[in-house]
Parts: C-alpha cells; structure tokens; sequence
C-alpha cells in the first residue's frame, strides 16, 4: 500500500517539474486535431457541429485554419437566440479577441499570461506564422493535476449541498455555471467549466495539504469564501462556501481529519469546533 502511495507522489512531484521545463508544442492540439467553423458557415451549420462536438469554445477561420480571426464560446451563440429578434447572423459579430502564443513559449508562462488575460484559450503560432495548434487552460492544469475529467465524468456526486443558510459544500468538478445559479452572482463561467478549474486559477498553482490545513488555498470572490476541505490525489475533491458576513466577525477553529489511504491523502472538514 506505501509503495502505492509513493507512487502517487511521486507522479506529482515530476508533474510539477515538468511543467516548468515544457513548451506549448508539447501539449497543444496540433493543428490537424483542431475542431474549428469557418466564418461563412451558417448558424444551422454551427449548431449541428456542435451538438456533435460537444466543445465549449471554437476557432473561428477564414479560408485555411491559418488564419484564425477569433473564437467563440457556446454562450455567444446560445445569447444570440436570446437575443437575435430576427436579426441576420453573423458570426463575425459575436467571436472575440484570439490570444496568439508562439510553440515555443514555456507552459508555466502561458499559465501565468491566460490568467492576467482572463482567457481561456491561445492560438499557437509556428515560426512561419502559421497555425501550430491550441491550448487551453483545462490543458495547462492537467499537466500537473492529471487528466481530470476522464477519470472522474464517470461518477456520481457531483453535487452542491446547502449544509446552514449561506453555507455550501460543493464537489470540485461541479459545473460553474450551476453554482452560479444557485449562489447568484457572477463567476467565469466563460473561462472555465467547473468549480475545481477555476480556483486553481484563482490560486495561482495547484493547492497542496499544508494549504488546506493552514486555510491558506481560500478564496474571496463575488461575497463568497470558498474554502478547499477536501483533496483526492491531484484533484479539488470538495470546497466549502460561505457566504461572507459584514455584521461581525468570528473566530473559527476549525477540525481536520486527515484520511492517508491508496488514493493518498484525503481532508475532511467538520466545520467549527468551538
């Protein structure tokens, strides 16, 4: 069971050195994988490539995949529904800024530069100025945290539990947009697509068990904490929020369980002791 646990970490250790000596071209999306919409496509054309994609953002071209002039989210073109009244589609009007990267960028930089940027995908550009591929943010976070969605889509509990008034725990990959609705604010439901993504973001690194003990990998945002209770391996597992009170202030003591077993280390948070 030790040598499994060794093994667990030790995959993470070389993760977090790797990140910091790879290139963009290591982990992009070469250019022949790209699932981009020609600008003269049709919205009934859009759609169905979507419905069978299932992509949230898309490279929008003209004429070759070398030239692309922007990129679209799904959002965009389910709010032109919205809002179209008749209106003649035109793709052009709804795309936004493309990012362009060089393929010899190193990772850690680019993590950093989509951050500053708020964005959540780049264009990366060969040394002829053509189109190398992409990369997203989802891609630089799985470098070190593993390949997130494929090994957890398959199970259940992906929930938000109103455990007191204004006090939530929420599971890690949690769709944002859900958690949006619930706590009604406004969260980056355009940069990222669960909870877990966008606080790694927010943080800067990947959180590591010495921060969610010392309630150092808390977050404030939209008049919400959201704390980390709990990590499975290299993945956000639980994250209590709290809704921020302004009429007082308390002292909170807080009870960890830490849980080492073959899937390493687990936190369970009980809430206030005293």
């Amino acid at each position: 069971m030790r040598g499994e646990i060794d093994l667990n970490e030790k995959e993470m250790i070389n993760n977090i050195f790797e990140f910091d000596n790879q290139e963009v071209s290591d982990i992009m999306t070469h250019r022949t994988d790209i699932v981009g919409i020609d600008a003269t496509s049709t919205f009934e054309e859009i759609m169905n490539l979507v419905d069978e994609e299932r992509f949230t953002r898309y490279p929008i071209y003209d004429d070759s995949i070398d030239k692309i002039i922007g990129i679209i989210h799904l959002r965009d073109l389910l709010r032109y529904v919205k809002e179209a009244n008749g209106k003649p589609f035109d793709i052009k009007e709804l795309i936004r800024e493309p990012y362009y990267v060089p393929d010899s960028k190193r990772i850690d930089e680019l993590f950093r530069e989509l951050q500053n940027v708020k964005m959540h995908m780049a264009i990366v550009i060969d040394e002829y100025g053509g189109t190398a591929g992409i990369v997203t943010m989802e891609d630089l976070i799985e470098e070190i945290m593993g390949n997130i969605m494929d090994e957890y889509d398959d199970e259940e509990g992906n929930e938000i539990v109103e455990v007191h008034e204004g006090e939530y725990l929420v599971e890690g990959l949690v769709d944002l947009e859900e958690l949006e609705d619930v706590l009604e604010i406004g969260l980056p439901i355009d940069d990222y697509d669960t909870l877990g993504g966008f606080l790694v973001s927010e943080l800067g690194r990947i959180p590591t068990m010495e921060d969610v003990i010392n309630d150092e990998s808390d977050t404030v945002f939209g008049g919400y904490r959201f704390s980390i209770i709990e990590l499975d391996e290299k993945v956000i597992a639980k994250v209590r929020v709290t809704k921020k009170s302004k009429s007082k202030t308390t002292c909170k003591i807080n009870l960890y369980i830490i849980h080492y077993g073959i899937a390493g280390f687990r936190f369970y948070d009980f809430g206030d002791v005293f």
